[in-house]
């Protein structure tokens, strides 16, 4: 009976219930409070996991826009890469003082962020090569560890890796109305690049990093605009097929390594 009074006491407290009559029905009003409790408690939760997530995004497009304004400029009118991350950015919601302090950080000689690239040796023996962004190099060697580890993949020693890939530039052309007005090769060939592939309207231009702009000035001297420029590993030497637990493991360390607030890019040579 006395803790029946406290029950009911506690409960009229909270605004729960007006007339309890049995210690029965108080349990089922601290049932009700407990559920509504467990529910609240849970759409926090919800939401706290969906800002972490949405806070990960927006690091990585800060990230994007500080590194394509370091390497092209912060006029995003003659600096595509800056424009497409700028373009990426807004369609994730990011806050504009958010992109624009991107680009003053980017324009900065104060901060000290620099890519840092990890070769590695992932599932299979598949070559990787992960590239990031710290301070120093040391910054991203604990938690990348622990990621490789939990799918038994290692960081390489320096070139173990890095001769399976050649760094290339990509220029990325959409086509107007009237089309590109000829074969892509022949363009490819007029504009100074190495080689071109065609998907759909866009024709992807590869060329080595330091003639990129000049393939984009030879790109306009044709009244034709780059969509999009970018710096890459490209495979030279593909690894021989993997099985299917091998594919399911590097697809999985793909997607942990991603998620790491430093990582940018990663790039394998699995076929």
């Amino acid at each position: 009976a006395a803790a029946g009074r406290w029950l009911v006491s506690r409960t009229l407290a909270a605004g729960a219930c007006v007339a309890i009559r049995s210690p029965a029905t108080v349990a089922l009003g601290g049932v009700r409070s407990m559920a509504g409790h467990s529910k609240w408690h849970n759409i926090k939760h919800q939401k706290a996991a969906e800002d972490a997530k949405r806070s990960k995004i927006f690091m990585k497009l800060f990230r994007d826009i500080v590194s394509a304004v370091r390497t092209g400029g912060a006029d995003a009118g003659s600096n595509p890469r800056l424009g497409k991350a700028i373009e990426n950015a807004r369609a994730a919601s990011m806050p504009k003082k958010n992109i624009e302090s991107a680009v003053r950080v980017g324009s900065s000689a104060v901060d000290a962020m620099a890519t840092q690239v990890f070769e590695v040796t992932g599932p299979g023996g598949v070559a990787m090569i992960v590239e990031g962004s710290a301070q120093d190099r040391k910054q991203m060697v604990p938690s990348l560890r622990k990621v490789l580890n939990h799918f038994d993949a290692t960081v390489a020693k320096e070139g173990a890796v890095a001769w399976m890939f050649d760094r290339k530039g990509l220029i990325e052309v959409t086509a107007g109305d009237g089309g590109f007005g000829g074969d892509p090769e022949e363009l490819a060939i007029e504009v100074e690049a190495e080689n071109v592939t065609k998907d759909g309207d866009t024709l992807t231009l590869v060329c080595a990093p330091n003639d990129m702009t000049k393939v984009c000035a030879n790109l306009k001297k044709l009244s034709l605009e780059a969509a999009y420029t970018s710096v890459e590993y490209i495979p030279n030497t593909m690894h021989p097929e993997l099985t299917e637990t091998q594919t399911e493991s590097l697809s999985s360390l793909i997607e942990r390594l991603e998620e790491l607030d430093e990582v940018t890019k990663v790039t394998t040579n699995a076929q």
